[in-house]
């Protein structure tokens, strides 16, 4: 995702997990330090554990 402020990439963000409704939606590690944390919150966002 390309955005040019961290409250657009936000919206977008938010946008693409009304979308897919259903399910996790997974966000890569650099995108989420773009995206403020209460956002992120308010979406449900989880940290991912480490698959071994």
């Amino acid at each position: 995702m390309i955005a040019p402020n961290q409250q657009l990439a936000a919206f977008v963000t938010a946008n693409f997990k009304q979308v897919t409704k259903e399910g996790d939606l997974l966000i890569h590690p650099l995108v989420t330090c773009l995206i403020d944390p209460e956002i992120l919150k308010k979406m449900g966002a989880k940290p991912v554990k480490k698959q071994e």
